[in-house]
């Protein structure tokens, strides 16, 4: 009790968000690989805001957004093998 409705609604704006920086990747997979291949690319808001070739070169530039509003995704063009 005695929550913040604000933060509430912060949170969730958070959220929806990182869901459609995802939702976006997924959707645009397939030109990412073509353009960004072998590449860490940065999210945010359903554009790409910046590409490196290192994780280590791209940690600085997600500093400049929320943490939650960005996405630092490796773009590989081969099929990668999932077992669970």
């Amino acid at each position: 009790m005695g929550k913040d409705m604000s933060e509430d609604v912060r949170v969730s704006a958070l959220f929806e968000v990182a869901r459609g920086n995802l939702e976006w990747l997924k959707s645009n997979y397939s030109r990412l690989k073509r353009e960004y291949d072998n590449k860490w690319v940065l999210i945010h808001k359903g554009k790409v805001v910046g590409c490196g070739d290192t994780f280590d070169e791209m940690l600085p530039e997600t500093r400049k957004y929320e943490p939650s509003s960005v996405l630092l995704e490796y773009i590989h063009s081969k099929e990668v093998a999932t077992f669970f």
